[in-house]
């Protein structure tokens, strides 16, 4: 199974090893510490929430001497190489180093492993962005984005000091990255490792100034699209050319150690719960038993319960063990001696890991190589590894001490790692009390016999985790497994289940509605076996857990719910708004007759309105529809308040067919003088029209006006000429509401 950095074991975080300082997924789980040979063993995993999950059940020693193997100069392209960063894109690996001479990336392909031979293409110095005397590297992705940052120039051999970036955009497979030097920020001198974090929305990050011992912080905002803002912390815990850094959390405390190349020393630098605080205390480590011999980087982890370390020194090209009892002591340290195919190692990488196998990379800055150093995995177990969350009972056939490491969240900001060791032996009969339930706040006595030792886990809600007889008071469902020593000091478990039976979650609905007055509602409680009721409105005879209430008035009611067993309880209450009906005020303009062939309905009080019937109405949809064409008959309509409560009344609307004869009348004169009396001779006033013909001749006969229209008339000109006063005939051919009028007449023409 090769899984690389989607299965990335970085065990205490620090230098590149994230990129990210946020609330995680703690990799935990429970064991015994001892077993007896093919006992099951069950893992409790207390780690939940996460996105992967890696059990390995025989992973490395990590005190042990580790292997090497060379790449040597891959593909000729390695010129001083000296930090190396990794990351993981789309099922392929890559590498990027960085060459200090010529200043330069190298973009390594590993493919689907980063235990393959890598594939080198020189993605160059960018026009001289990345200049000679460039140092450390660390890849980060923000959002879509991919991008490496960088850190170099030597103002020794006039090259500017500098903080700069590649961006690759969306693919790390791309060659062509932009690059953009951000320049000296924050009192650069040499920055030599570099170390980026992400901390709550926004990014930033340590390096160290060979040139005048000092640590610079960097704060780069939400992105990495500006330069960053710069601070210099001075000079800190008797740095002397400083060359690596390594961040680490202990415990919430964050600590920075750092390897001084010009003193052969290690420093320590506090800072409390964040690095964004101003160091609190910084210490020199000193040489270490004179094992640091120009030291140029560190790389500090927990594993399997153990915090170790490991320098890379240049003179005697060797690499030291740390190993610390707790970060805020000095370690012992172990010169493990000049790995084979190292040479003079500039830096370390983070650590990785393929099965029960730990990997790092090691540039060597003298013979331009890249070397890889394995810390190899037990042998002699059988057990394959898993990817589940819980993995289930596992065995082992060979007696001996194992390290079981449960990762999650592997190549994610949130990684994190959690190893523990377990000792198999002969096994000792044992014999636990049965299985049990209890409600939540009760307590029990656990019993096991068989042992002349025992050990309890979890040891949460235990009265004394190493007798055979503890008092629990769990407050979830949990599995006790009790490991048990007889005189040979073989052990044996079993396990206890204890289930908490939980309070039942209380509901009662409707939580808070609003109804209209006379409407019902239903009232659903649930949870309990007995529900008490109370309201000020009344409540029915037979209530149970559910039934309809009409209140008159908005009300409050109340219910206490409670279970038979174990007697939980809670008191629910819900309040019925009841809502006013609308009231509504109808009218109407008018009736329908032969003049007036429409009618305006008007409704108040409410904010929603439906007529019906639907048939002559502008629009169904209004308070104030105009009616036109319609016979005899009611006229509904629905109002709505914003409550959405609803009152329905109606109009009456008479269609009246008599003809009204006078009504078709005609004046015998009209003057056209502009004093808007009597200006324009037409038939305005005789209604709605469905067709017309309308025609006015002079004593000669000629056509002096013609419409169609009724809202036309004549202004007394005849092609813009205003006529003499006389007599006119007109001849009137219409069609209206009450049937046709033919009239034909003469009228004067006034001046």
């Amino acid at each position: 199974m090769k899984q690389f950095l989607s299965k990335l074991t970085i065990f205490l975080f620090c230098f590149s090893c994230v990129s990210k300082l946020q609330a995680q997924v703690v990799a935990s789980f429970d064991v015994p510490d001892t077993v007896c040979l093919n006992a099951p063993i069950n893992i409790i995993n207390s780690s939940t929430n996460a996105t992967s999950y890696y059990w390995n059940f025989c992973t490395a020693d990590i005190n042990a001497k580790p292997l090497s193997n060379s790449f040597g100069n891959v593909g000729n392209m390695l010129g001083i190489p000296v930090f190396v960063d990794y990351a993981y894109e789309n099922g392929n690996y890559y590498g990027f180093l960085v060459n200090n001479s010529p200043g330069g990336l190298i973009k390594l392909d590993f493919g689907n492993s980063l235990l393959n031979t890598p594939v080198a293409t020189n993605l160059g110095n960018f026009g001289g962005v990345i200049p000679v005397s460039a140092q450390g590297i660390q890849v980060v992705k923000e959002g879509s984005s991919w991008f490496a940052i960088i850190v170099g120039g030597d103002p020794v051999i006039n090259v500017a000091s500098r903080i700069l970036k590649i961006d690759f955009g969306a693919n790390l497979s791309n060659n062509n990255p932009i690059a953009t030097n951000w320049g000296n920020i924050g009192g650069l001198n040499y920055p030599v490792d570099i170390y980026v974090f992400k901390e709550g929305t926004n990014w930033y990050g340590i390096t160290v100034n060979y040139r005048d011992n000092s640590l610079t912080r960097f704060s780069f905002g939400a992105s990495f699209n500006n330069p960053p803002t710069g601070i210099n912390l001075g000079s800190l815990g008797g740095m002397f050319l400083p060359s690596g850094i390594c961040p680490i959390n202990d415990n919430g405390t964050w600590r920075v150690f750092v390897a001084n190349y010009g003193n052969s020393s290690l420093s320590r630098i506090d800072f409390g719960n964040s690095l964004l605080n101003a160091p609190t205390t910084a210490t020199n480590l000193g040489s270490l038993g004179n094992t640091m011999n120009t030291p140029r980087d560190i790389f500090i982890f927990n594993y399997c319960n153990q915090i170790v370390g490991f320098v890379v020194n240049d003179n005697t090209a060797d690499i030291v063990r740390l190993n610390f009892s707790t970060l805020s002591t000095v370690p012992s340290a172990t010169s493990l001696g000049k790995i084979g195919g190292t040479n003079n190692p500039h830096s370390i990488s983070k650590i990785f890991r393929e099965g029960g196998n730990l990997f790092a990379f090691l540039p060597n800055s003298q013979t331009n190589g890249l070397s890889r150093i394995q810390f190899s995995g037990c042998a002699n177990s059988s057990i394959p590894s898993s990817t589940i969350q819980n993995p289930g009972a596992i065995q082992y056939n060979a007696s001996g001490t194992y390290n079981i490491t449960l990762s999650v969240d592997e190549g994610l900001p949130t990684q994190t790692s959690y190893c523990k060791s377990i000792k198999v032996t002969q096994p000792v009969p044992l014999v636990a009390s049965s299985d049990t339930s209890i409600c939540l706040g009760d307590s029990i006595l656990l019993n096991v016999n068989g042992g002349v030792g025992y050990k309890w886990i979890p040891t949460t809600n235990l009265s004394n985790p190493n007798v055979s007889n503890p008092i629990i008071k769990p407050i979830v469902s949990t599995q006790y497994i009790v490991s048990a020593i007889n005189s040979s000091q073989c052990f044996s478990n079993d396990t206890v289940q204890v289930d908490v039976k939980q309070p039942p979650v209380f509901t009662l609905t409707p939580n808070a509605v609003s109804i209209c007055k006379f409407d019902s509602v239903q009232l659903i409680a649930t949870g309990g076996d007995i529900y008490s009721w109370s309201s000020a409105s009344p409540l029915p005879t037979s209530q149970g857990n559910n039934f309809f209430v009409k209140p008159p008035t908005t009300s409050v009611f109340t219910v206490v719910a409670q279970t038979l067993q174990c007697s939980f309880k809670d008191t629910l209450a819900t309040t019925i708004v009841v809502n006013p009906l609308p009231i509504i005020n109808l009218s109407k303009s008018n009736d329908l007759d032969c003049v007036n062939g429409s009618a305006q309905l008007v409704a108040s009080g409410g904010v929603r309105y439906v007529w019906t019937p639907t048939t002559g109405l502008s629009n169904p949809s209004i308070s104030n529809p105009i009616v036109t064409g319609a016979i005899s008959g009611k006229y509904y309509v629905e109002v709505s308040t914003l409550a959405g409560c609803k009152s329905k009344d109606s109009v009456e609307l008479l269609s009246i067919s008599n003809p009204l004869v006078d009504r078709f009348f005609m004046p015998s004169g009209f003057t056209p003088n502009g004093d808007r009396l009597n200006d324009c001779f037409g038939i305005k006033k005789w209604g709605t029209i469905v067709e017309l013909d309308f025609k006015i001749f002079n004593r000669w006969g000629q056509l002096v006006f013609y419409t169609n229209t009724a809202d036309k008339c004549w202004d007394g000109k005849y092609k813009g000429v205003m006529q003499d006063a006389g007599a006119f005939v007109y001849t009137i051919h219409a069609k209206t509401l009450c049937g046709r009028v033919d009239k034909k007449g003469s009228f004067i023409l006034i001046r």
